[in-house]
């Protein structure tokens, strides 16, 4: 073999092994199994959300944009409120001040009549990447409420 085609051989591989490590590093899918949002429609077993999925491997960021969702719910789905009590008036100027930090299991029934009068973030969890995915099933909703004292 002469050396023209050795050194095109070798350029070869190596222009594969660069794309391929290229393709791996910049273009590997999107994993998401989170999507946090505010409700645009409560409906009988599913909600419409607008927000943002949460990428796994960059400690919890956004990606993609806002998009509108549709998130199904059933007997198993689990709901999580977490609720911050602090003095009254003392707002988020004190964290110091906040009197209690408790989390507790509600009902979907529960989660429903908090949308009725308040705009909450609601974090969804699923157990298959749900990026990119215009609707998906919920395993758990979890959801913060600030309560004045």
């Amino acid at each position: 073999m002469n050396n023209k085609k050795i050194i095109t051989i070798s350029l070869v591989v190596i222009l594969v092994a660069v794309g391929g490590v290229w393709l791996y590093l910049y273009k590997a899918p999107i994993v998401s199994y989170q999507f946090s949002g505010t409700t645009l429609e409560v409906r009988d077993n599913n909600f419409a959300l607008i927000g943002d999925y949460i990428k796994l491997e960059q400690n919890n960021s956004m990606v993609g944009g806002s998009k509108v969702v549709t998130v199904s719910f059933d007997s198993n789905t689990k709901v999580i409120k977490n609720i911050i009590e602090t003095k009254s008036g003392s707002g988020f100027e004190k964290p110091v001040e906040l009197a209690d930090q408790k989390q507790k299991i509600v009902t979907i029934a529960d989660l429903k009549a908090d949308l009725k009068d308040n705009n909450l973030v609601l974090t969804i969890n699923a157990e298959e990447n749900i990026y990119n995915l215009d609707s998906f099933t919920a395993t758990s909703i979890e959801y913060t409420m600030l309560i004045f004292k």
